[in-house]
């Protein structure tokens, strides 16, 4: 229990981070007790965009001036919250002193089994948030950039870019990181960076069942869909982790649910939501710009052929709201690149869109992100299903492993069940998703909201296949799809006349999720080495157990050789977190870390200041083939200690 008790108690120090929340409450409050939002689920969702769009106002603004601190940061929210506490007190008095909250639920009529359904629900996402707050970040992306990035800001005051050896800490969407500096901030620890994704699957949650009550769906088709919802495997992986695939899902899902009721009303406050859930989405993962563009364009062909010209003054403002969101990323990344988007690649063999744009080549993509998701428990299996593919491709003539489809160094295989939220596939919905598909056209082809909800699903994923290339952990960029399949599948499902039929998918589904929510191979809470018994620092290694002794002599050679001023030189996909953990939390004095002999684009940042100034008194190189010294603008550093793969350098 030592794990636990270590967090505990260093979340009585970290209550700070409760006064972002205590914003978002009470600006759920205000849309309870206005008129805008007719229910608490609906209230959730805007708050949540205000709270989103208030997070990235603040961030921007106080990184202009250079002032993302402590300091600031509370006192932006402190502001926020009296603001906010007074517009809440007039709404309570324009409603006559009525404070009553509209929060009852309407179980009208549920039946037992989906009483059931939703303590499954529930049950699922408390575990999952507690594996998220006792476990510290530990994926591979995290130790990487999501978490380096993080430090490099709060370390610079400002989200700028920097030079670096890992250009994704720069050119990638970064509000799932904006949420993230905020409590890093305020707690002082990462206590609260899982918690952002976990967040994100509830909201999701909530959005998808109101998205299905638009479709058509009853109260338990909008149960079935959120148990849909809940139990995606790469979900309850990625609920406890600092991925940014559910905090970009979740915009997408409140993109989906506001994009249809502007379509249906054409109220500009209706588009104001469309805008802001867009740009964040956009701003959260660059994907969502494939995933989104079906959903615009039917939205927009709706709009102008209903209202014409207003029409196209609600599209041009959500394009406007779109472009003001993102406006601080496309700046920056065009100030380094001379492009908005960035460079699109990680390296010369590290391109994402495809390089031929054929019928083949979309196929293939095709097959082979539903490989993914086939994974099954018996090997003779797995191979039979992989070789059918292979020989898929030689009859439609392309090589499954094309390197002009196919993510630089990898090949397309079908391995066992995954619980890791890298790998993990989506059997059980997607064989409901096939199932849907002859469903809503046969049965819902009245419904032409259904309809064309389902051509632009199928055409998102038509699209990712045609400009992206296939890579083994494709399976985590497709969690938005799957949850936005999540309303038609319950709309389907509760359709069948035969309950039972119906409950028994339901219960599949829940028991099925029990292994990802208990055994996540990343954070295990029902295991030997379960996360409630095992120290924070191993968690951190948890996906590299073999770093754990080279990162930590490191740190401490350091660490007693009172050097301050501490130079990296990584690899493009080398861990850099860790060092941040055991150098800055470990240290009685202020410890400074920046990236030293960039060779790529970021270097010119390296003659600006601050970074021009810096002199390292130490240097740590990570490398399978460690130098025996390292030459730092004519200063020579000579290897001191060395534990494969890291070696620390010093001045000759």
């Amino acid at each position: 229990m030592d794990n636990w008790h270590a967090t505990f108690k260093q979340g009585t120090v970290s209550m700070l981070s409760l006064i972002p929340i205590t914003f978002f409450i009470i600006i759920f409050f205000v849309f309870q007790k206005s008129k805008i939002a007719p229910s608490w689920r609906i209230s959730f969702l805007s708050a949540s965009l205000v709270w989103g769009l208030l997070l990235t106002t603040i961030t921007e603004f106080l990184s202009l001036l250079g002032l993302i601190g402590f300091c600031e940061i509370l006192g932006a929210w402190i502001l926020s919250i009296i603001l906010s506490l007074i517009y809440l007190l007039r709404v309570f008095q324009v409603n006559s002193g009525n404070y009553k909250l509209n929060l009852h639920l309407k179980l009208t009529g549920i039946s037992s089994f989906e009483i059931l359904s939703l303590a499954g629900i529930i049950f699922i996402i408390i575990i999952v948030g507690v594996i998220g707050w006792i476990s510290p970040p530990n994926t591979w992306d995290s130790m990487t950039y999501h978490m380096s990035r993080v430090m490099h800001w709060i370390q610079n005051r400002s989200v700028l870019h920097y030079p670096t050896h890992i250009l994704r800490q720069l050119h990638q969407n970064p509000w799932a990181e904006f949420s993230i500096l905020h409590f890093q901030i305020l707690s002082g620890s990462d206590l609260f960076a899982n918690l952002i994704q976990w967040f994100s699957m509830v909201g999701a949650t909530i959005g998808v069942s109101l998205i299905a009550k638009q479709l058509g769906a009853s109260l338990r088709g909008q149960v079935f869909t959120a148990v849909i919802s809940v139990t995606i495997p790469m979900g309850i992986l990625q609920g406890s982790s600092t991925q940014n695939d559910y905090v970009a899902s979740f915009w997408l899902v409140c993109f989906s649910y506001f994009a249809i009721l502007l379509k249906d009303n054409g109220k500009p406050l209706y588009s104001l939501a469309v805008g802001a859930s867009l740009g964040l989405a956009i701003l959260t993962k660059a994907t969502t710009y494939i995933y989104a563009f079906p959903f615009m364009i039917w939205i927009g062909l709706s709009l102008i052929k209903s209202l014409r010209i207003k029409g196209l003054w609600l599209i041009a403002l959500i394009l406007i709201i779109v472009t003001a969101i993102n406006f601080g990323h496309y700046s920056r990344n065009y100030d380094l690149y001379s492009n908005p988007l960035g460079p699109g690649k990680e390296g010369e063999n590290f391109k994402y869109s495809n390089d031929i744009f054929t019928i083949q080549s979309v196929v293939s993509n095709a097959i082979r992100n539903i490989g993914l998701h086939i994974s099954t428990p018996f090997k003779r299996v797995n191979s039979l299903l992989e070789s059918g593919i292979y020989k898929l491709h030689r009859v439609i003539g392309i090589d499954p492993n094309d390197t002009r489809t196919t993510w630089g160094g990898t090949e397309f295989h079908i391995s066992g069940l995954s619980r890791h939220e890298d790998s993990a596939g989506n059997l059980l919905h997607l064989a409901l998703i096939i199932a849907t598909i002859p469903v809503i056209v046969l049965r819902q082809w009245k419904q032409k909201d259904s309809i064309y909800y389902l051509v632009c699903l199928v055409g998102a994923f038509i699209l990712f296949s045609l400009y992206l290339k296939w890579q083994p952990w494709n399976s985590r960029l497709h969690l938005p799809l799957f949850i936005l399949w999540a309303p038609l599948i319950g709309l389907s499902l509760s359709k069948i006349r035969l309950h039972n039929t119906a409950n028994l998918y339901i219960a599949i589904l829940l028991l099925g999720a029990l292994p990802y929510v208990l055994t996540n191979r990343s954070r295990p809470i029902v295991s030997q080495e379960s996360i409630m018994a095992t120290s924070r620092i191993k968690l951190y290694f948890r996906n590299r157990p073999s770093l754990i002794e080279p990162y930590i002599s490191s740190a401490q050679f350091i660490l007693k050789s009172q050097c301050t001023d501490i130079g990296l030189m990584l690899g493009i996909d080398d861990w850099e977190y860790p060092f941040w953990i055991l150098l800055r939390e470990n240290a009685k004095r202020t410890i400074r870390i920046e990236h030293v002999n960039v060779a790529n684009i970021s270097q010119v940042k390296s003659n600006e200041y601050p970074f021009n100034s810096f002199t390292p008194c130490a240097i740590i190189v990570v490398s399978n083939n460690l130098p025996n010294e390292v030459n730092i603008l004519d200063v020579i550093y000579l290897r001191k200690i060395s534990s494969n793969p890291i070696g620390v350098f010093m001045q000759k």
